[in-house]
């Protein structure tokens, strides 16, 4: 790639219409809003691989089933386990009292596991999703209300389609194996991953032919 055409040099030698170049915090912030999304749908897609091999699905996926095949992995599996905020100011939330500077943790992992929103919560089940309508702060995997309120991430919508391109290209596209490793992960950790990550071996890509040698 010519560099001319790289983010980065489009961040740098960015002119606003006045002719001045952007400031140097904001160029970091939106090489930051690059990365942060890349890096997010990586452990997305070490999870897609993960549900593949925990919970495959019998047969070919209709688009329904696709869809509520990545949305369980998203319950299912830890992206964050939890995330964390310093109270601004003094608050009381149903009974229970938030102190200024307190530092609170979300717990993203319980709530999508909590047995009074889930039915067999702790069970990985690829069709949940199909026909289910979840209340914005039941199902909250990227954050929770709405996007224009609340604190769910914009991307959403995106990560759902890469991850629905994921599951087709690792189901249909590939052919791989799983060599014995540690696919064990932390409920402590931020961002979750398997502990070995997710290593392949024999990679071929399905083609008319039959199989050939990824490369």
């Amino acid at each position: 790639m010519n560099h001319y055409n790289t983010p980065f040099y489009k961040f740098i030698w960015h002119k606003d219409p006045d002719g001045s170049l952007l400031d140097k915090e904001v160029v970091a912030v939106e090489v930051l809003n690059l990365l942060r999304p890349i890096v997010a749908n990586a452990v997305w897609i070490a999870f897609i691989a993960l549900a593949l091999h925990d919970s495959p699905p019998g047969s070919a996926l209709t688009n329904e089933q696709l869809k509520s095949f990545c949305q369980e992995t998203r319950r299912f599996y830890p992206f964050f386990p939890f995330t964390v905020a310093k109270v601004r100011e003094d608050f009381t939330w149903q009974g229970y009292e938030f102190e200024k500077d307190t530092l609170t943790l979300l717990d993203l992992y319980g709530t999508n596991h909590h047995p009074e929103e889930w039915e067999d919560p702790d069970t990985f089940i690829g069709t949940r999703f199909v026909d289910s309508k979840q209340r914005p702060f039941s199902f909250i995997p990227q954050g929770g209300g709405d996007v224009d309120t609340g604190h769910r991430c914009a991307g959403e919508w995106m990560t759902l389609l890469i991850l629905q391109e994921t599951v087709d290209f690792l189901m249909n596209k590939i052919s791989y194996q799983l060599p014995e490793q540690d696919l064990s992960y932390s409920l402590t950790e931020i961002p979750s991953l398997p502990k070995s990550r997710i290593r392949m071996r024999d990679v071929r890509f399905n083609t008319s032919d039959g199989l050939n040698p990824a490369t």
